[in-house]
């Protein structure tokens, strides 16, 4: 059977990201500190460079990743390397790494 908290937290990771990637109008509170993040999608400020993300690659590139969702895959397993592709590509939107 599967580890559903490990499931869990990398199909979270997948549609973060893309949540991140959709959110056109990033709201950053005033006065804020670098990392403080977006009160819309939780985006920190030091990786707001996803806001200049072009639209037209932006929604092709998050539904790719929310695609994934449902997809029973677990990291302590063999992976598709398409699936090993968008969770390195989530980390990096996600300002994560592991």
């Amino acid at each position: 059977m599967a580890d559903t908290k490990t499931e869990k937290t990398v199909a979270s990771e997948l549609l973060t990201a893309a949540t991140r990637l959709r959110c056109t109008t990033h709201s950053f509170p005033r006065n804020a500190i670098s990392e403080s993040p977006c009160e819309r999608c939780g985006i920190s400020a030091h990786n707001a460079w996803i806001t200049v993300v072009n639209p037209a690659l932006a929604e092709p590139l998050a539904s790719w990743l929310e695609s994934w969702d449902g997809v029973e895959l677990r990291e302590d397993g063999p992976l598709p390397a398409d699936f090993e592709f968008a969770l390195r590509i989530a980390r990096v939107l996600n300002g994560t790494t592991s």
